[in-house]
């Protein structure tokens, strides 16, 4: 039987050390993750592209739900998106550009949530062009290919038809989207 404290001492340590010896020594929370790597300029300018794109999608079919989401989003990649050019050393030129184009971005993605929630703002239709100019000054420092913006930089379709012919085009691809978009409203989603 054990006398004194000084032997209950010696007892409980050398429990725990057979313990330890026994189960090893691990933390419980022992999985330790890599943190992620810092988003780059490049891959926070290709979300962006991605976010811009189904906002202005859904606005454009009148699916709010679609954009509702990436339009909160945005302002999280814009937040850090200055801070990101300048962890990449981008040029002083260029991180002032980087700026500039956050800044207009954040207020027209702003001008459009307020007018999803009921306050006085502008249409994705209003701030459109506001969107596509700052988004064209930050995938060309990013080189970061924007199909939407070329295409928009192209021909409308139907632009190289005789006069009247161009909107029977334009005509039939909105009707296409619209078909699309209320047979996904009857399944539940969209289809490719």
């Amino acid at each position: 039987m054990i006398q004194n404290r000084y032997e209950k001492l010696v007892c409980v340590f050398g429990l725990m050390a057979a313990l330890v010896a026994f189960c090893g020594c691990e933390p419980v929370n022992s999985k330790v993750e890599k943190p992620a790597d810092p988003p780059s300029f490049k891959g926070s300018v290709t979300k962006l592209v991605e976010m811009r794109n189904k906002i202005r999608d859904g606005f454009a079919v009148g699916n709010v739900d679609m954009a509702h989401g990436p339009l909160h989003d945005v302002g999280h990649v814009l937040e850090k998106i200055g801070e990101i050019a300048a962890i990449e050393h981008l040029p002083a030129d260029q991180l002032e550009a980087v700026k500039a184009a956050k800044e207009e971005l954040f207020d027209a993605f702003d001008q459009v949530d307020r007018t999803l929630h009921g306050k006085e703002g502008k249409s994705y239709d209003e701030v459109a062009e506001s969107v596509d100019r700052a988004m064209k000054v930050l995938t060309d420092i990013a080189g970061v290919e924007d199909e939407s913006a070329a295409a928009d930089d192209g021909a409308m379709a139907g632009d190289d038809l005789p006069s009247g012919e161009g909107e029977v085009v334009e005509e039939s691809v909105a009707e296409e989207v619209v078909e699309e978009v209320q047979e996904s409203e009857g399944s539940g989603n969209l289809s490719s």
